[in-house]
């Protein structure tokens, strides 16, 4: 712990020494993306750094509450419960389906995304774009001449490492794992490939190939924002890479739990908190009734915070509280475990708090988290969500309880965490990589 501290002190120490800079912070996405951007751009303004904002024009509130300038776009929110997003929330974990309806997703909203970015996205003197945004950054970048630095909260880039592979083709590290990002890269790209084409029209700018595309954007440096803890940093990323830990932002101090929750928690043994984020389903009253079924069946007592099991909340039998938010760093640590979606802030917040956790993925880099977890040894093998029934997760929640090996790991990890200061790491990355990039 005392190590860890001074090399935050002198990561702060180099930070302060550095030239200020204009920041853009595109953080498009739920508010799983946005809360660790906005810690981010917290740690870069008391760095002396100016940033500004882009995001979802439901988080503009939040995010100036902060005192940042904003520039609104897609409001992730309305986008969510849409019929599509909602397919996908529901059977996202099927490659096919997850790859048709992101990119109908993409080509009907992609414009609500990119406008405050033609607008105004090369008002700056660096650019950092969140993995959702990238390829859209890069056409600013290109157009206005400014550099672009990456900041992701999973690892997507191409890797032999099986680790750092989002879907690898071996658990070991090869040259298949490398081949398949490189295929899964391409087909990312194309999905996005009409949007960006359209958006460099509006711009004046020539259209290019796909294959310049992706070449272009592996040349993007990147900060991987997470720990190396639970995904080590693969050992054939570019020169320009680095992975500093995750960002957090705290806001527990600002809440006040309601009575039922205090309640709930105080009582022992302490509940498993259940939540699965933005993702939405076509039946919530059924899901909740099969979390509540579960719940009985296992024996265990539960926190269920969604705003739609809220709407059900007088079905809960008395096991279970209902809650409707509540922040992550006053929660997890509430808690005995964690059960969630895998979305890769509330998997952070809940290895951070040193939890057990069982993941049921529904999309995107969930199915990811949910095996690094596992893998990790912080808790049992996933339930995808297509899959989800009350005996599956009753069985899974009473291992998550019941294994010590899971509660011992868990809490390791949380301490190693802990120990991290992402965001003065990311920040010392961003400066050495805008030094090499020539931003003066």
């Amino acid at each position: 712990m005392i190590i860890g501290r001074l090399r935050r002190l002198s990561i702060q120490a180099f930070v302060l020494s550095g030239d200020a800079m204009r920041i853009n912070l595109i953080a498009f996405g739920t508010r799983g993306d946005v809360q660790p951007a906005l810690a981010f751009a917290c740690g870069l303004r008391d760095a002396g750094h100016e940033v500004v904002i882009f995001c979802g024009a439901n988080f503009v509130p939040w995010v100036e509450s902060y005192g940042f300038t904003t520039h609104p776009g897609l409001d992730m929110d309305a986008m969510m419960s849409t019929a599509d997003a909602v397919e996908w929330s529901e059977r996202g974990t099927n490659p096919q389906v997850q790859l048709r309806v992101m990119r109908k997703l993409l080509h009907s909203h992609s414009d609500d995304m990119t406008r405050s970015l033609e607008a105004h996205g090369g008002d700056c003197d660096l650019l950092v774009s969140g993995f959702v945004s990238t390829p859209f950054a890069q056409v600013i970048a290109e157009k206005y001449k400014r550099p672009l630095i990456e900041a992701a909260l999973q690892p997507y880039r191409p890797t032999r490492s099986a680790a750092a592979s989002m879907n690898p083709l071996t658990r070991r590290d090869s040259r298949l794992n490398r081949w398949f990002g490189l295929f899964a890269q391409r087909m990312i790209v194309r999905m996005v490939q009409k949007p960006v084409a359209d958006m460099r029209e509006r711009l004046g700018m020539p259209t290019i190939s796909m294959l310049d595309m992706v070449r272009r954007l592996r040349d993007v440096p990147l900060i991987n924002a997470y720990s190396s803890h639970i995904v080590p940093h693969p050992a054939d990323y570019p020169e320009l890479s680095a992975t500093v830990g995750y960002w957090f932002l705290d806001e527990a101090s600002e809440w006040t739990p309601p009575a039922a929750l205090m309640d709930a928690v105080s009582q022992s043994p302490r509940p498993i908190y259940i939540g699965f984020g933005s993702m939405n389903s076509r039946d919530p009253a059924g899901l909740f009734a099969l979390i509540c079924d579960a719940v009985e069946i296992a024996g265990v007592r539960a926190v269920v915070m969604s705003r739609w099991a809220v709407e059900h909340q007088a079905a809960a039998p008395e096991r279970v509280c209902v809650i409707d938010r509540a922040p992550h760093d006053w929660l997890m640590q509430q808690v005995s475990a964690v059960v969630h979606h895998g979305g890769a802030g509330t998997t952070a917040a809940g290895l951070r708090a040193g939890k057990p956790t069982l993941i049921v993925p529904h999309m995107a880099d969930q199915p990811f988290w949910g095996r690094r977890v596992h893998e990790s040894g912080a808790g049992p093998e996933p339930i995808l969500k297509p899959v989800l029934t009350r005996e599956s997760l009753a069985f899974r929640l009473k291992e998550l309880v019941e294994t010590p090996s899971y509660a011992e790991r868990a809490s390791e990890l949380g301490a190693c965490i802990r120990d991290e200061d992402g965001v003065a790491n990311g920040i010392a990355a961003l400066e050495r990589f805008a030094a090499a990039l020539g931003v003066k």
